[in-house]
């Protein structure tokens, strides 16, 4: 059996994995957040540097403030990794792409089936659509820290990766809106919509379980949801 720690478990994200792992059959000995208390049957440390359990796996939807620790611990104790945390900066970025050197590790902004399905749909749009202008605009609720969203930002680089072209982000945030994202391609006569709307936060808790499962025997590479899946 798989032992378990969720960095982050305090977190909104974090509360849902706790359940989902539970669900999945993990063997959750842990978790690592900087806020205390929650009603949780394993130990909550503030620091990766208090956890004294011998660790296999690491779902993280934290914070970039701890990007540096959860690489320290990961490579160190040789735990497979998968971040879902957003947020993070060019040399943070970088730094969990290196612990892929060392150990596996899965990186994804939306572990929604779904927004993975528009990514492609807008990758398939772009080598189809010509002479449009596009835009995104992306809405979250109230308390998201971090924009634009790391799907968005996901969903831009898709199309950078067709075409030359600028594409602005338009940012809401607002209410208890679980996440959309609409990619709009506008020519002259007609508007095309390409909108992904998540109903609950159970959707991104279940696929980074399963994203995290998907890590089990792997050996030490960087892994996408385009790996889970082709899985």
């Amino acid at each position: 059996m798989t032992n378990l720690l969720i960095s982050g478990i305090n977190g909104k994200m974090g509360k849902k994995v706790y359940q989902k792992a539970k669900e999945y059959g993990f063997n959750l000995l842990c978790g690592v957040d900087k806020k205390q208390g929650g009603n949780f049957d394993c130990p909550v440390y503030r620091t990766f540097d208090e956890v004294k359990e011998n660790i296999d796996l690491i779902i993280d939807f934290s914070s970039p403030d701890i990007c540096t620790d959860l690489h320290n611990y990961a490579k160190e104790n040789k735990c497979a990794v998968f971040s879902g945390t957003t947020g993070y900066n060019e040399k943070q970025t970088n730094l969990i792409k290196k612990l892929s050197k060392f150990v596996p590790v899965f990186m994804a902004s939306n572990t929604s089936y779904g927004v993975n399905l528009l990514i492609q749909l807008v990758d398939l749009a772009c080598k189809k659509i010509k002479n449009c202008r596009i835009e995104i605009i992306e809405m979250h609720h109230i308390n998201k820290k971090d924009a634009p969203s790391g799907t968005a930002l996901s969903i831009k680089k898709a199309i950078s990766d067709n075409l030359n072209c600028d594409v602005p982000i338009h940012s809401v945030r607002g209410g208890n809106i679980v996440g959309e994202h609409n990619v709009l391609f506008m020519t002259d006569n007609e508007v095309i919509s390409i909108k992904h709307t998540a109903l609950s936060d159970e959707v991104f808790a279940e696929g980074a379980v399963k994203a995290a499962a998907f890590l089990i025997g792997k050996k030490p590479n960087l892994y996408t949801m385009n790996d889970l899946l082709k899985a």
